[in-house]
């Protein structure tokens, strides 16, 4: 008796052992190799220089080593010794399992290389978190219907009851589609992209950060954080400065007075832009800086614009900036006068003093004053 519960005991161990055992061999198995493939696959993409390639190694690798532990445990149940009902089961799970590794990976795979080619090539679907989550659940959906589809599942009905709830749904989240389709509808218009400096008619201006299915992230020149629900963003009135082309023309204007030469002072303003679009960063160096007298005569002054171009919009204040100084300096040197305003007033009293019945006549004064 003792000796047929040995032999049970040790039959009974090797029916749990052996499939733990394999399980186990496996799964290292699988993960050295892996392991080894993942390393000379990154070899090759670092020699190669190929960065594409770097990245989607990267991101499918928390994707694919869930298949080492998957194949490890379906082996070990293979070599149990189960009944078939219970294999079937395990093949089931099996094949589930894969289906959405593969989904996971194809996911993330098509989210790296679609934002990649949208940064290289600039076509019409910006880099937004709203694009890529678009396109990762559009794969994810598919993977699924796929997976129902696989385990007998019908997909028709599934698909009709999931259209009523839909329609539920959307009457319940109005808002929230509404930001949905506004955000989707700004990234397919390209007026406003990821990286473009916008200014809002409610006078929040600053870099996009980003388009999300709810609101777009603006970071405004002080490095604050603003969000923008899309839907109000849509019917806003945007200023977009990154379009047509990212430069931008500036104006500075410039009063001097009646008695400045102005072929001179022409001259002296070309000579410093020419001169700063050398040594100022931010200055586009394809357009010459240009003065231009402006319309009509001022009250104590002569006014021009200096007009030059910056390659970005938030360069334009560091330019001025050098610009107004070395204009100054300059003007102090050639001894042209920025006047400062001046009016003239008369002030005139009539009045009559009487003395003795005697008029005394008619008095007039006149003051002349400047105020500055």
């Amino acid at each position: 008796m003792m000796e047929l519960w040995q032999t049970l005991s040790e039959q009974q161990a090797l029916m749990i052992l052996v499939p733990i055992g394999v399980a186990v061999f496996v799964t290292a198995l699988c993960l050295v190799l892996w392991k080894f493939l993942y390393q000379w696959l990154a070899r090759w993409a670092k020699k190669a220089n190929r960065e594409l390639a770097d990245t989607v190694l990267r991101s499918t690798r928390g994707t694919l080593v869930p298949l080492c532990f998957v194949a490890g445990i379906y082996a070990g149940i293979r070599v149990s010794g189960l009944p078939e009902a219970w294999m079937g089961v395990a093949d089931k799970l099996m094949l589930s399992l894969l289906i959405i590794s593969i989904a996971l990976a194809i996911a993330s795979l098509a989210t790296i290389g679609i934002t990649s080619y949208a940064r290289q090539s600039r076509i019409a679907m910006p880099v937004t978190s709203l694009a890529q989550n678009a396109i990762r659940g559009l794969i994810l959906l598919l993977g699924a219907l796929v997976l129902l589809d696989t385990l007998n599942v019908k997909i028709t009905s599934l698909i009709a009851a999931l259209g009523i709830g839909t329609l539920a749904v959307a009457l319940a989240l109005q808002d929230t589609l509404s930001n949905v389709f506004a955000g989707a509808y700004i990234i397919l218009s390209r007026n406003i992209k990821a990286g473009d400096y916008i200014k809002v008619d409610s006078g929040v201006e600053g870099y996009v950060v980003d388009i999300g299915w709810r609101a777009t992230t603006i970071r405004p020149f002080e490095n604050t954080i603003v969000i923008i629900p899309n839907s109000k963003l849509s019917q806003s009135v945007v200023t977009n400065y990154n379009l047509p082309e990212p430069w931008i023309q500036v104006a500075i204007p410039i009063n001097v007075s009646y008695d400045t030469d102005i072929e001179k002072l022409e001259r002296v303003l070309i000579e410093e832009g020419k001169r700063a679009i050398t040594e100022v960063p931010g200055m586009l160096t394809e357009f010459e800086p240009v003065v231009r007298f402006m319309p009509g005569f001022g009250d104590f002054s002569l006014n021009f614009v200096f007009v030059f171009r910056v390659k970005q919009y938030v360069e334009q204040y560091f330019v001025q900036h050098e610009l107004r100084k070395r204009i100054l300096k300059r003007f102090r040197q050639e001894g042209i006068e920025i006047p400062f305003p001046i009016r003239t007033i008369r002030m005139s009293t009539n009045q009559t003093e009487s003395k003795g019945g005697i008029d005394a006549g008619h008095k007039s004064d006149e003051n002349t004053g400047a105020i500055s």
